[in-house]
């Protein structure tokens, strides 16, 4: 009896693991169907952001751009995702964990900045992302608020600005899912003498303590 028992137990683990497997492979195939794999600190000052995030953009003429843009030499701080936190499984009430239970999930799949100057001092990074929201089997079409956090600091210090968003994403009827493009810009921050602006870093990702509900 024991025996049958752990038997038992050891089958719905591995069945419970392969159905969360297979439907992360489709959440996976969605995405890739949408856009580009996610590029960290992708962009430079200048050059287009919006065109830069657009799902379909083609990067083959930065290069190019870089050259005829004189204002590109200064230095721009990079975006990155942070770990963790580049995707967000919602779940139904009472059943965390589980991929029957999922209602919809969030993911980031690309980063872009450009940097705007007010004399050589003080910068602000205006920054964006691209993603999308794809309905789980416990979901249903409709509007959701998406957390996201974004924070400027520099290597091993803390942040001197940082904010917390609800991106809305809308899944019309008779849709699986939905792309997004979010942009925003830090405050104004003075670069403190002798301080390389290069040693500094926007972070964005999801941040689950943001949730509303």
């Amino acid at each position: 009896m024991v025996r049958r028992h752990v038997m038992r137990s050891r089958h719905s683990r591995n069945t419970r693991h392969a159905a969360l497997g297979a439907l992360l492979s489709v959440f996976a195939l969605a995405l890739a169907g949408c856009s580009n794999p996610v590029t960290n600190g992708m962009g430079q000052v200048g050059g287009g952001l919006a065109e830069r995030l657009s799902l379909g953009s083609s990067r083959t003429d930065t290069k190019v751009e870089r050259r005829k843009r004189p204002e590109e030499e200064k230095a721009c701080p990079r975006v990155v995702i942070r770990d963790g936190t580049q995707t967000l499984r919602i779940y139904r009430k009472g059943g965390e964990g589980d991929p029957d239970f999922i209602r919809y999930q969030g993911s980031i799949t690309k980063v872009a900045r450009e940097c705007i100057y007010s004399g050589d001092e003080i910068i602000s990074v205006k920054f964006g992302i691209t993603g999308r929201v794809v309905i789980g089997p416990q979901g249903e079409t409709g509007t959701f608020n998406l957390p996201v956090r974004a924070a400027f600091l520099p290597r091993g210090g803390s942040p001197v600005w940082g904010e917390l968003y609800q991106v809305p994403v809308t899944v019309n009827p008779g849709e699986s899912s939905s792309d997004f493009v979010f942009v925003q810009q830090t405050a104004a921050y003075t670069i403190p003498p002798g301080e390389n602006i290069l040693n500094y870093t926007v972070f964005v990702g999801f941040d689950e303590s943001g949730l509303g509900n």
